[in-house]
Order: structure tokens, then C-alpha cells, then sequence
């Protein structure tokens, strides 16, 4: 991916962000706080405190010290008051060299209040989940619809509060409902419930005196005697399909939850082994309709190598027409002449045969095939076992009842192999799981298993709306980990009554004093909670029904909530998993343990956020994107930001997110130097084996200098397209075509014709962010151009498979993982999140597909292989690195030679590599980091080659437009530098302008060109769109009023030429390598027609002068409208909201640019208005000048003085 400059940190959302880093959790299911880590700094640390009575040696009376100790006392003293001093300075200077933050500290009484404060409300939102009959919680989300869920653990997700001591304790809840829920799967309400129970009583006992210490034994020994249960919001028809599949799968197979197509539930049961690999060849396809290949009783060779001797290949292949029976290929590849052998037989001999890759990578693949062998009753041919194609035995080749593959997998149905292997081999592989220490491997070693012995079900959710879908996965997902927890540690009666009566075994529980008394007696009530919640929540007296059933003696007995009654809980099959309620009582009572003897809190203290000063004249350059033809290298360089002088411009980010340093920029902005060449370089190498023979060459790659684009995803597919959409024809009437377009191609250094390998079909693929920071003024000038692209291929009625991605493991995401204290994989998922919020704001379309490389590691893992099968990668120690000497077209993109490289600039640069410029593919594990299994030892992707791999995943080898920011061939270090540190302030752009007048700024330069970004030409775009929206609203309103008027069909004549030639003018503009400044210009003529259209309507007595009806007026009002929004919707300008609440918007940025409120502006109109009633002239003109220069325009109507945001005359160039 191009860098994305550290220092250029910034937010396009108006709504306030969470921290970078929020507080660092502890480990799941410990809850004893840990010492802090040290810190490595190279500064001496200040000397350790010297103890208190040393330091009062002045108060202690000389005669009881005797004259030598005094002396000695007192210079000690004062030796350690000038080592406080000392001590003092030097944490002045580390606390401004780290910028740490102010802390408060809360105590005792106070800080336990606060945080149980934080417990309680948290619980309480949760707790109206719990039980059959638990009610909905709606969550606000920051983009698209609200969130409807009845799962405890969502909910506690989505709560954060502004009291920081407050959302500590709602923090040590949620962890402990994300332990239970990452334990045992369900059970996060119950165990949110009891901490509130028990933290409440431990905080009263606590004021009370009581000792804390010893509330915490008495809690400690009553959790020890109890095992329970809670209750499963149990649905019968998602029980029942559960139990289905657990019956088709055994229980030892695979059940995942996928949604639906229909409104119904479904049951998927995919039976026998299931290699996630598909046929090599789609010249292997049997049935066309469906795209697969159908094997029935097929021979099965399963080769640990290639398949490459043509010899070989004949042989298996006169078996298999001797005894006129399918064979199917499972081995590591088949090369392109043992490859073409066997198409040619399908074809012309008519043989039914299909070769696929063994799954898996190293160790894992040979065990997969062993498995398979085991399965089928063949034998896996190795030459570890001095075995060989050429010497094979007809017993060796295994066989089966049916397989089917299709393109992604490859389906084996009732292997012939010998039950008692294939039991033995399930037992070893159930032992290796025990033995196992690594998830990793776990999981591996789980779907071997499932495949081996059971299979796979999906359950489909099926629901007539998307988020009766997500409720309903919720419940199936908790019902299911119930399910599993049962099996795994058996059930007891449900609906809490476990935890209900085992509260009564705690009267015998003995204790050693009064407080663990206490303690234990917090318990016992505490266990009365799920019970009290789920009468509650039913509707009926909680209280009543606990004593109810504590006063029999039948510990079957509970209360049905779903029905209302009293029923034997087993025999009505509500029954709880062991497990689930085990869990959330341990996990519940060590976090509310915790809290109890907590007698401080230390948190951050918040910066004060001042309100954003009115901006003074800003000057910035941004690096705007060239598309090179049809390797799109996207807007903005990320290190295209260069300030024009020493003014700041604002930024996209709050204050407090601002923290990387300016010395990672210029150390990023070398990384940045060749990513679009390293990507052509991978793909290149690995299509020289990949690509099957007699294949027509491809294309030249098309590619885009400036500009790299990062996309948006999930949220903005809630964006609508307004009226029509984009790519939907609609009747134009007689209007010109569009010009053919043309668009800029790096390597010939000119615009070309587009012309795509399919015709009417466009394959494009934009690199995507690294995502470990806030989205920055760079990724809006890149996504911008690139969705205007997207839109435009749309509507010329191109069907576009859009691709973007994000790099969701890198460095610079581990780095910042690191220093935050959290997980790296969801350190990325939340900046993905954030980036979603912006692109929504920015309104940039949904791509087709959205790859995270973290999902995609098998397809790199395989692209790496050839590349290094092509001998043009070498490994070192477990890395893999592409070799720049073995591939001559390496820099053909930027057109520099390698010896031109400056070595070291970036990184060290590594001994090891054969040469300097050599660039990681696979970089080997190192401890504390994310890593996957590869033929070269577990390790992760390097930064170059994921885009490689799923373009080609995607797309396939050769596609239509790739896109992507400008690579800095070579960094302008001092450049960089200056600009991190002078570029941005702390202010939001976006807090200040709406989103579109962004939007309309940007695309107001060509997306080759620099943009001249200044506070004048934001405003500028603020009042030119408050114009346009204008103009529509009020051509809208006048319509409105001839609403009943049947309107003809033609227009005016002089109108419709207008409308045609401004509609050819745009499109000719727009594919001239979309051109969207001249597109603009046009379109600003149709916006000033329909602006004098709308003034001669309202104007009754020039109606009356012309000889037209003035229904030709309304219908011209109404083409020269539509035409409007029509443009206004390729550019991506059309308000998601409607025109009146855009207008209000603009107005309120303007007003707060301006630093005053509606009321304080109403003032000065009035104070004017009184002035020019009083023929005071000289003060009116003060008034109207005083807001001008603020940005606001007064206009004097009849009706009164109205005010709207100004646009104030640009300079040259702007």
C-alpha cells in the first residue's frame, strides 16, 4: 500500500472520535491487575524517594538524636529535598519530550462510587436481554441503520461513557462479559448481572467497615461451592435446526452460521471431506450449468508433488480409460504439459478427469493428504517413502462414491477407505488437539477432524430485512456455543434455578470470621439475580417467584417464562450448559472481587477541546492523482502535501490523534518509492507460471502516478443513490452519446482510449489503506477521484467489478498495536470502521468487493510459490524476498534504474539480501506477532505482494484498471519533513465544511494537478454548493405548485439546446480523462439557466408578455432541473439528506467558520435593518462588510434581509 503519512492525521466525520488508544484490557479471566511494563528510555531515571522519616529529621528534637546524628540527619535531608528537586526537573523534561498526559486520582469511597456508578447503568442496559421473554436494545450506530439485537455482549460492546472513572468500571465488565463469551460461548447477561449484584452489596459492605480482604475470601469460598447454570433465550425452531445439524455432522463436525437468501431458516449439510480447493482447469467442467465437475466412482491419485512427467500422467490415464472410470488429480500443482495432457483427453477421448491442488501448506498439506488417503483407501504417493509417479501401483490410487468440484472446492462423498483407520486416524488427531498449545494448530487440526469424521452444516438465517437477520444470528450463534458448552460439560435445569438453589447450600458454608460471612452471603444473594431478571422481564413480580421456588424442595422446579408457569425444568428441555454458567459465576465474582478492594483510581484527565478559531488565509498544495490509463495509481500522493508557505491549513483529525512523529513520515515516504512497480513485479513473475500456454498475450497494464485511493465498505453500501441510480438508464429524449474515453497511462506518459478486455464489462482494482490511523485530506483527494471514476463507468452502463482493499497487517499496524497494548487484528478492524464513517460522509460509492489480507493469505502463500517456482524469489532464515537482478522489467513503471536506489534510506538495510533493493514477500514470525503456517515456517505477508494476490484472486491475472496513490519514486525528505510539521493544525476540515463542499473543492482541480488548498477556496466550494442546492430547492418548490398541471412532453426549443449541448459538453469533458474542472465550468452554465428559468416564472407580468403557456416554463424548469441533478449525481454531489436539510447544514458550518450563533447573527441583521431604517448608511455598510469578511452574504428582500454562506473571489489559479 502507499504510506499514509503519519503526521497528516485526520477525521472526516463531525462526531467525536474514541481515543487512539484506548485503555489497555487485561488478560481474559485474570482480573488481578499486573505491574506496569517497564520503560526503555536512555535517560537516567530520577533517584527513588528518600523514606518519609529521613526527610523529617527537623521535626525529631536534637537532644534525643545527639549532635553527630542530627547533623548527619539533617544533611541527608537536605540532600534528598535537592534530589526531589532534581527529580522533578527531569520529569518536567521526559513528561514534555513524551507529551504524557495529566492524571487524576480518585480514592477510596469516591472512586468505588463512581465506578459501580458505570456498573450499574451498563447492567441495566444489558439485563433487558436476558430470558425468552427479554426485550430489543437498539444501538445507534455511527453509519447506516441502527443496530437491533437482543445478545448482552453487543450491547455492552457498543456503551462507553465520558466520566473516565465511571467507564473504568463499565470496561471490567465488559471484559468480563467478553471472557465468558470467548470461554464458553453464551452466558455474557448472566454474568454482567451477577457483577452488579455482587459489586453492589461489596461496595455497601465496604463503607460499612468491613474488611475488603476478607470480603473477598468469603466471596472466593462461596463461588467454589457453587456450579449453575443461566438460561438460553431458547427458540424451538432454532433449536430444532441446530439439533439437525449436530445429527447430520456428528459431533465432532462443523457448524457455522452464514445468512440467508429466503425468509426462512434453512440447513445446509455438506457430507464427507471438503477441500477448500477447486479444479485447476475450468476445462475440467462436466455440467456447464452449473460450472462443475461430477465425478462418479472415481479413481483418485494423491501425489505430494507436482505432477510433471508427461510419462506419468499416460499411464494414470490408461488406467483409468482401461477400466472406464473418472480420475481424479490431487497433488501440489500439475504443470502446464502434464496440464495440457489431461484437458486434451477430456476433450477429445472424451475421459472424465479433473486435477486439484492439495490444500494446505507444508506440514499441514501432507497431513491433509494423508487424511484423504486414509479416506479414500489409497495411499499418498511420496518420496519420502521412496515412491514416485513413474513406479505407481494401481492398489495405491484411492477411490469413492462422488466427488464434485467446482471452482473454489472440491466435495469427496463416502470414501471407500477402512472404517478402522479412518477411526484410528480420528483418534490421533483428537489426541494431537489435547496436546496442542497453539490455536493455530487447534484449529488446523479441528477441521481435519471435522473432515475426517463428520462434516460440515451451514445454518442459513434466512429473515425479511437485514437487521431481523443480525438479531436473529445473534440468538442462533449463543444457542449454538450453549449447545457445544453441553456437550463438552453436560446441563443442568435452566432458567437460573441451578444458581437459585445452590444459593442454599451456602447456610453450611463454614467461615473464619464475620466478613467472609458477609461475603459469602453476597453470593447467595447474588445467585438469586438471573432468576429475579427473567421474572422481571416477563412481565411478572421477580421477588415472588424466587420465593416461590425457594420454598419447595423440588431443585427441578422453575419458572417458564416463555409460557408463565411453574414446570419441571428438565423435562421441558430448558436446561443450561454446565459450562456457560460455571463461567460467568468465576468470571463474574474476580472482576467484582477486583473492584471491591480497589482503593484508587488513577485516570487520564481530558484535554480541554477549544472551539475552532476563525482561519486565516491558509495556503497547502495537495498532490493530486494521475490515472495511468488503466493502472490507476489514484489521487493524492500520500506525500504529495507540500505547504506553499508557512501558514497551516486544517486537518481532518482532532488534537489528541495526532501522534505519530515527523520523522516516520520521511522514513514512510521512502517505503512509499516503488509499491505500484513491486506490484507489476509480483504479478509478472508469478504469470509467467501461471498463465496456461497458447493463451493470448494481455494487455498492457494501464496505471495512475499522484493519486492513491482508499475505499470505503460494509457502511457505505447504506449510501442511497438519489433518484436513480447511477448506472440506470433513463429516457434523455434526443441527447448526443457520450465521447470515447480516454484516460492517462503512466507508462506511455499520455491519455489512451479505454477500452476494455470484455466489452461492457470493467474489471478495477484500487490499492486500499494500511489501516492502523484516521483517515487523513490525502484519502479524501484520492477516493474521490476514484469514486468519480466509478460512477462515471457506470453510468456510460459499464457493469464494473470494483475490488479495493485493505492491508489489515503491516509494521506500521503492529507498531502502533504495540504501543496501544491491543490486538493488532482489531486494532486494524476499528481504523477500518473509522474509514467506513468517512467514505460514508464523502459519500464515495460501495466496492464490489473489499479483500482483507488477513483473509486472503492462502492466495498469497500461492502466488508467492510461483513467483519463487519462476526463480524469482529466494528465501533466507523463513523470509522471502524478490529478487530485482532476476526480473529485468523491474522500474520499467517509473523508469528509474536500481542502481539509483538510495540503500538504507527506508529501513537498515539487510546483509542477507542478495541485493540491496530486494523486497520482502514473506517475513518470518517474530514473537508477540500475528502469523500464519507457510511452506517457509509461520510468518505473515510483506507489504507489497497482497495486492498482487487478490487483484488476481478477484479479477484474475490480467484486468482492466488498477488504481492506486502516486508512488513517491523518491522521497523528498526535507520536503516531508516541513510539511508534517507545518501542514496541519489541530482542527477538523470537516467539523468547519460540509462534506460535499469537500468533496466539490477537490474535484474542482483535475486529479492530475496539484489542488491549491486554501481557507478561501473551501469557502468558495461552501458557497458555490449552497448556491447550486439552492436554486434546486427553490426550482422544486416552484414546481410543486403546478402539480396538477398535466405537463407536455416537449420543451421549449431554445431550452433544449441548451440542455443538449451542455450534456454533450459535460460527457466530452468527463472522458477526456475525466476532466471534472471543465465538466464543472459546464455545468455551473446549466445551474445559472435554471437559476434565470426559476425568476422568470415567478414573475406573473413577463408571463403575460411572452406568447408561451406557462406550463413550457414548468416543463423547461423541469428538464433543466433533472439535467442538474443528473450531473450532480455522476459527481457524487447530490445530498444523501434532502436539499432543505443540506442548506441547514452548509448554514451551520458557515455560522460556526464564523464563530457566532444563529441568534448572535439574527442580532447584527436586526441591528443593520435598524441602521438602514435610521438612513445610517456608514453603519450598515460596517455591518454587511464585518460579516463578509466572516463569510456570511446578506441579500435584502422585500420580505427582509436573508443571509447565506458567501463565496468570496478567488485569486489566479484557486
Amino acid at each position: 500500500m502507499l504510506l499514509e503519512p503519519p503526521r497528516v492525521l485526520s477525521s472526516l466525520i463531525k462526531s467525536p472520535r474514541p481515543p487512539l488508544f484506548p485503555p489497555p484490557q487485561e488478560k481474559k479471566k485474570s482480573f488481578i491487575a499486573q505491574p506496569p511494563p517497564r520503560r526503555r528510555h536512555h535517560r537516567r531515571s530520577p533517584p527513588p524517594p528518600i523514606p518519609s522519616l529521613l526527610l523529617s529529621s527537623s521535626l525529631v528534637p536534637r537532644s534525643l538524636l545527639g549532635s553527630a546524628m542530627y547533623r548527619a540527619a539533617a544533611s541527608l535531608a537536605s540532600k534528598a529535598r535537592q534530589a526531589g528537586s532534581s527529580a522533578r526537573q527531569v520529569g518536567s523534561r521526559l513528561a514534555l519530550s513524551r507529551s504524557y498526559a495529566a492524571k487524576d486520582i480518585k480514592f477510596g469511597v469516591e472512586a468505588r462510587a463512581l465506578m459501580l456508578r458505570g456498573v450499574e447503568e451498563l447492567a441495566d442496559a444489558v439485563k433487558v436481554t436476558m430470558g425468552p421473554k427479554g426485550r430489543n436494545v437498539v444501538i445507534e450506530q455511527s453509519y447506516g441503520s441502527p443496530k437491533v439485537t437482543k445478545d448482552g455482549v453487543t450491547v455492552a460492546k457498543s456503551i462507553e461513557f465520558k466520566d473516565r472513572v465511571k467507564n473504568v468500571g463499565a470496561s471490567l465488565v465488559k471484559q468480563v462479559a467478553n471472557a465468558t463469551n470467548d470461554t464458553a460461548g453464551d452466558g455474557t447477561t448472566c454474568a454482567t448481572v451477577l457483577t452488579k449484584a455482587i459489586f453492589t452489596e461489596g461496595c455497601k459492605s465496604v463503607a460499612a467497615g468491613m474488611n475488603a480482604m476478607d470480603l473477598r475470601r468469603g466471596i472466593s469460598m462461596a463461588v467454589d461451592a457453587v456450579v449453575g447454570t443461566i438460561s438460553a433465550n431458547g427458540e424451538r425452531e432454532i433449536g430444532e435446526l441446530i439439533a439437525k445439524a449436530m445429527e447430520k455432522v456428528g459431533k465432532e463436525g462443523v457448524i457455522t452460521i452464514a445468512d440467508g437468501n429466503t425468509l426462512y431458516n434453512e440447513l445446509e449439510v455438506v457430507e464427507g471431506m471438503k477441500l477448500d480447493r477447486g479444479y485447476i482447469s475450468p476445462y475440467f467442467v462436466t455440467n456447464p450449468k452449473t460450472q462443475k465437475c461430477e465425478l462418479d466412482d472415481p479413481l483418485i491419485l494423491i501425489h505430494d508433488k507436482k505432477v510433471s512427467n508427461l510419462h506419468a500422467v499416460v499411464k494414470v490415464l490408461e488406467l483409468a480409460l482401461k477400466k472406464q472410470r473418472p480420475l481424479l488429480i490431487v497433488a501440489e500443482d500439475v504443470e502446464s504439459e502434464a496440464l495440457g495432457t489431461l484437458i486434451i483427453n477430456k476433450l477429445r477421448a472424451g475421459i472424465k478427469v479433473c486435477a486439484v491442488k492439495a490444500p494446505g501448506f507444508g506440514e499441514n498439506r501432507k497431513a491433509n493428504l494423508q487424511d484423504l488417503a486414509i479416506l479414500t483407501g489409497g495411499e499418498v504417493i511420496t518420496e519420502e517413502l521412496g515412491m514416485n509417479l513413474e513406479k505407481f501401483e494401481p492398489q495405491m490410487l484411492g477411490t469413492c462414491k462422488k466427488v464434485t468440484v467446482s471452482k473454489d472446492d472440491t466435495v469427496i462423498l463416502d470414501g471407500a477407505g477402512d472404517k478402522k483407520s479412518i477411526e484410528e486416524r480420528a483418534e490421533q488427531i483428537r489426541s494431537a488437539i489435547e496436546l496442542s498449545t497453539s490455536d493455530y494448530d487447534k484449529e488446523k487440526l479441528q477441521e481435519r477432524l471435522a473432515k475426517l469424521s463428520g462434516g460440515v452444516a451451514v445454518l442459513k438465517i434466512g429473515g425479511a430485512s437485514e437487521a431481523e437477520v443480525g438479531e436473529k444470528k445473534d440468538r442462533v450463534t449463543d444457542a449454538l456455543n450453549a449447545t457445544k458448552a453441553a456437550v463438552e460439560e453436560g446441563i443442568v435445569p435452566g432458567g437460573g434455578v441451578a444458581l437459585l438453589y445452590a444459593s442454599k447450600e451456602l447456610d453450611k458454608l463454614p467461615t473464619a470470621n464475620f466478613d467472609q460471612k458477609i461475603g459469602v452471603q453476597i453470593i447467595q444473594n447474588a445467585l438469586k439475580t438471573p432468576v429475579h431478571t427473567i421474572a422481571s422481564n416477563a412481565g411478572v413480580e421477580g421477588a415472588v417467584v424466587v420465593g416461590k421456588l425457594l420454598e419447595q424442595d423440588n431443585t427441578d422446579l422453575g419458572y417458564d417464562a416463555a409460557k408463565g408457569e411453574y414446570v419441571d425444568m428438565v423435562k421441558a428441555g430448558i436446561i443450561d450448559p454446565l459450562k456457560v454458567i460455571r463461567t460467568a459465576l468465576v468470571d463474574a465474582a474476580s472482576v467484582s472481587s477486583l473492584m471491591t478492594t480497589t482503593e484508587s483510581i488513577i485516570v487520564e484527565i481530558p484535554k480541554e477541546e477549544k472551539e475552532a478559531p476563525a482561519m486565516g488565509g491558509m495556503e497547502l498544495k495537495v498532490g493530486g492523482p494521475n490515472l495511468h490509463g488503466l493502472f490507476l495509481q489514484g489521487p493524492l500522493a500520500a506525500s504529495g502535501v507540500r505547504p506553499t508557505s508557512a501558514a497551516r491549513t486544517p486537518p481532518l483529525c482532532r488534537p489528541h490523534h495526532r501522534v505519530a512523529l515527523p520523522h516516520a513520515l520521511v522514513r514512510e515516504a521512502c517505503a512509499c518509492m516503488s509499491r505500484s512497480r513491486r506490484i507489476l513485479a509480483c504479478a509478472a513473475a508469478a504469470a509467467a507460471v501461471s498463465s496456461p500456454p497458447r493463451l493470448p498475450r494481455a494487455p498492457p497494464l494501464l496505471s495512475t502516478s499522484r493519486a492513491r485511493l482508499f475505499s470505503p465498505s460494509s457502511l457505505a453500501h447504506e449510501i442511497a443513490e438519489e433518484g436513480r441510480s447511477v448506472g440506470e438508464e433513463e429516457p434523455r429524449g434526443k441527447r448526443p452519446a457520450a465521447a470515447e474515453l480516454r484516460l492517462f497511462d503512466t507508462r506511455t506518459k499520455a491519455a489512451v482510449p479505454f477500452r476494455p478486455r470484455v466489452e461492457g464489462k470493467v474489471a478495477m482494482y484500487v490499492c486500499g489503506v494500511t489501516p492502523y490511523d484516521y483517515s487523513h485530506v490525502g484519502h479524501a483527494r484520492a477516493y474521490v477521484a476514484f469514486d468519480v471514476l466509478f460512477r462515471y463507468l457506470k453510468y456510460l452502463g459499464y457493469e464494473v467489478n470494483y475490488v479495493r482493499n485493505f492491508t489489515d497487517i503491516d509494521d506500521k499496524i503492529i507498531k502502533r498495536a504495540n504501543e496501544a497494548g491491543e490486538d493488532a487484528i482489531s486494532l486494524s478492524s476499528r481504523f477500518i470502521d473509522e474509514f467506513h464513517r468517512d467514505m460514508y460522509e464523502l459519500q464515495c460509492l460501495p466496492p464490489t468487493h473489499e479483500p482483507r489480507v488477513t483473509k486472503h493469505i492462502e492466495q498469497t502463500i500461492d502466488l508467492i510459490t510461483k513467483i519463487m517456482d519462476n526463480g524469482k524469489a529466494y528465501t533466507i532464515e523463513g523470509d522471502v524476498y524478490f529478487s530485482v537482478d532476476n526480473f529485468p522489467d523491474y522500474l520499467s513503471l517509473s523508469g528509474r534504474k536500481v542502481d539509483q536506489n538510495r540503500p538504507g534510506t527506508r529501513v537498515a538495510v539487510d546483509a542477507r539480501k542478495q541485493n540491496p533493493a530486494d523486497f520482502a514477500l514473506w517475513k518470518s514470525a517474530k514473537e508477540g506477532e500475528p502469523s500464519w503456517e507457510s511452506p517457509w515456517g509461520r510468518g505473515r505477508p510483506g507489504w507489497h505482494i497482497e495486492c498482487s494476490a487478490m487483484s488476481a484472486h478477484y479479477l484474475g491475472n490480467v484486468f482492466d484498471i488498477h488504481g492506486g496513490g502516486k508512488d513517491l519514486i523518491f522521497p523528498h525528505h526535507e520536503n516531508e519533513l516541513a510539511q508534517s510539521q507545518a501542514a496541519y493544525p489541530e482542527s477538523e476540515i470537516i467539523s468547519l465544511y460540509h462534506p460535499m463542499a469537500l468533496r466539490l473543492f477537490l474535484m474542482r482541480t483535475h486529479y492530475r494537478s496539484d489542488v491549491n488548498h486554501s481557507d478561501t477556496a473551501l469557502q468558495f466550494a461552501s458557497g458555490r454548493l449552497y448556491y447550486i442546492y439552492q436554486t434546486l430547492h427553490d426550482g422544486e418548490e416552484t414546481v410543486s405548485l403546478y402539480g396538477e398541471h398535466k405537463l407536455e412532453n416537449s420543451i421549449p426549443a431554445d431550452d433544449q439546446k441548451l440542455i443538449e449541448e451542455n450534456h454533450s459538453n459535460i460527457l466530452e469533458k468527463m472522458s477526456d480523462d475525466l476532466h471534472t474542472t471543465a465538466a464543472l465550468d459546464h455545468l455551473m452554465k446549466l445551474q445559472q439557466k435554471l437559476e434565470h428559468q426559476k425568476k422568470k416564472q415567478s414573475q406573473k407580468q413577463q408571463q403575460q408578455q411572452q406568447q408561451k403557456k406557462p406550463e413550457d416554463y414548468i416543463q423547461a424548469l423541469v428538464a433543466l432541473q433533472n439535467e442538474v441533478t443528473d450531473k450532480l449525481s455522476i459527481l457524487g454531489l447530490m445530498p444523501m439528506s434532502s436539499l432543505a436539510e443540506a442548506l441547514k447544514q452548509l448554514k451551520d458550518k458557515a455560522l460556526k467558520r464564523a464563530g457566532m450563533t444563529a441568534e448572535q447573527l439574527q442580532q447584527m441583521i436586526e441591528q443593520r435593518t435598524l441602521a438602514r431604517k435610521n438612513k445610517d448608511f456608514a453603519e450598515s455598510d460596517r455591518i454587511r462588510t464585518e460579516l463578509s469578511a466572516l463569510g456570511i452574504a446578506l441579500m435584502d428582500e422585500p420580505t427582509g434581509t436573508l443571509w447565506r454562506p458567501s463565496e468570496p473571489e478567488l485569486a489566479e489559479g484557486s
